[in-house]
């Protein structure tokens, strides 16, 4: 659903976007180079973003649903992150 008043559209709510996001992520569930979907800020206006590990699948990504903007970038694969500093077993000295 998108508002139109005058001329523009309204921006969609924080509540639309979520519900479209649930929408999205059921209608990529099935497209192995989709790393995420998450809620982001462009223009100021809430959007959606779907994270890629390559670009053979962009185009089953779609530019709008239900109304809300759809942007997505190739990420790459996602890979673990060390344990922060202070997590980790402290090294032993060596001679």
């Amino acid at each position: 659903m998108t508002i139109v008043v005058g001329s523009k559209k309204a921006a969609p709510s924080l509540d639309h976007v979520r519900a479209a996001k649930k929408t999205l992520q059921q209608r990529l569930r099935q497209v192995p180079t989709v790393n995420g979907v998450g809620i982001t800020k462009v223009d100021g206006s809430y959007a959606l973003k779907v994270n890629l590990t390559d670009g053979t699948r962009q185009a089953q990504v779609p530019s709008e649903i239900n109304g809300v903007a759809v942007h997505s970038e190739v990420v790459g694969p996602l890979r673990p992150r060390g344990l922060p500093t202070a997590a980790r077993a402290p090294r032993r000295a060596t001679r």
